[in-house]
């Protein structure tokens, strides 16, 4: 396994490192193999560990003492045309599943009709006094889905996770779909993007049947692609909440004309659809257990993954900025959740069905390999947001409330390699004064987001 400082020089390769491809699980490493083109392997790998994350309801580990499942937000950002067609392929490893509980559905609604034919005969017979208790009224089935459309209102999307025990997926291929809703009164549900990215209670008012219904432990994975133009009515500023939730992967597409007659994609249709059969078992494992799995993380590994995760904070922090605080901490999270998928598709590989997965080292290491990537785009993203996203309050120039002396100091603690936090707590006595110190340093002329 490779030391914090050797990952450390795989700072941000131009593409995921050919060293995770080699190692991962064969339900992720043989659909991968079929994309010969390395960025478009690279975008079929991010969009199918974003679906794969809302394909494990019963899978969860501790992160800070709380039980977290393996849910991860990405979106992927790319010019139009530049080739997002991967994500298509990644869409079919749900396919199987989605099609499996529309089945399951239209089952349960033929026998709610049954139900309802006999009950509203008993019904009639109680009228008449032939019966001596009233029947009871069966209940209407839910909605069954895996993948959850974006074009709803925030009542539909709350009413679907409610009927799917608060599980399921987004999966958009255009961002602005999800982005029209976010801006609408009555379709806002960014807020469940938020909570659900923590799995926090969230409620709602059914007004058909006068009831407050809430959802206890919401687990939703995400999976949207866009433009930048795209990501900005979704996400307008570094101040929005749903920035440090998502894991970013940024297309940059090729200037050569691909060949669509390709041998190589021409069996892409049926194999993909056969694989998605194979992960509608690993779904179909995961409904029938009636006790989660435990995703154990050894203490070495614990130790490997603290050093690592410090190492890229630190980095962000320094190199980039101190608003990259909360982005860091979420990275962590990220990069749990990624090992977990990995674990327990390792764990199904080998027919283990076992109430604990224990991690092993080469998933971790691959884990922190993709989120050192994830790491690299959150930069790109951070300072397109910071050029052309919403301007703060913050932002605005406050040069008449610190003195010239105050300036003096910023500039020679930041000289001696002091952080801009480190610098707000020695001279305004405030380690939340940082963007004012940041703002002193960049009219020197000294400080700039890498």
């Amino acid at each position: 396994m490779m030391t914090t400082e050797e990952a450390a020089k795989q700072q941000y390769p131009d593409i995921i490192p050919e060293k995770v491809y080699r190692t991962l699980p064969a339900l992720l490493r043989e659909p991968c193999a079929r994309f010969t083109d390395a960025e478009e392997r690279d975008l079929f790998l991010f969009g199918a560990l974003g679906v794969i994350s809302g394909m494990l309801p019963q899978v969860q580990g501790l992160y800070f003492g709380a039980p977290v499942g393996a849910n991860l937000f990405c979106f992927i950002i790319g010019n139009y045309g530049t080739g997002k067609g991967a994500l298509k392929w990644a869409y079919a490893i749900g396919d199987a599943a989605h099609r499996h509980r529309i089945k399951m559905a239209c089952e349960q609604q033929q026998q709610y009709t049954r139900a309802m034919m006999q009950y509203r005969r008993q019904q009639a017979l109680y009228t008449k006094g032939k019966l001596q208790d009233p029947p009871e009224e069966p209940a209407a089935p839910g909605h069954l889905k895996l993948y959850i459309p974006a074009n709803t209102t925030k009542t539909a999307v709350m009413q679907l996770l409610k009927e799917n025990d608060g599980h399921g997926i987004i999966f958009e291929t255009e961002g602005d779909t999800l982005a029209d809703m976010l801006r609408q009164d009555y379709g806002n549900f960014s807020d469940i993007l938020r909570k659900a990215f923590h799995h926090e209670p969230v409620s709602f008012f059914r007004r058909a049947d006068n009831e407050d219904v809430a959802i206890q432990h919401p687990a939703l994975s995400v999976v949207l692609s866009g433009t930048y133009d795209q990501l900005l009515r979704l996400v307008p500023s570094i101040d929005n909440g749903l920035y440090s939730r998502f894991c970013y992967y940024i297309l940059q597409g090729t200037d050569e004309f691909k060949n669509p007659f390709s041998v190589q994609d021409s069996g892409h249709s049926h194999y993909f659809s056969t694989l998605g059969d194979t992960y509608l078992g690993l779904y179909k494992q995961q409904l029938e257990r009636s006790t989660p799995r435990n995703f154990i993380l050894p203490v070495p590994l614990q130790r490997f993954f603290m050093e690592h995760m410090a190492y890229m904070k630190e980095y962000l922090q320094t190199q980039v900025s101190d608003e990259l605080n909360g982005a860091a901490n979420r990275m962590g999270i990220m990069c749990y959740r990624i090992a977990m998928i990995l674990t327990a598709l390792r764990h199904y590989e080998l027919g283990l069905n076992e109430d604990n997965m224990v991690c092993l080292g080469e998933d971790l290491e691959s884990a922190m390999l993709i989120t050192t990537r994830i790491s690299y785009f959150a930069r790109q993203v951070y300072a397109h947001l910071e050029e052309y996203g919403k301007k703060r309050a913050s932002n605005k120039a406050d040069d008449g409330k610190c003195s010239d002396d105050e300036r003096l100091l910023c500039y020679n603690y930041y000289k001696q390699g002091d952080s801009l936090r480190a610098i707000a707590d020695k001279v305004f006595l405030s380690r939340n004064a940082f963007m004012k110190v940041k703002r002193i340093l960049q009219d020197y002329g000294i400080y700039k987001a890498a």
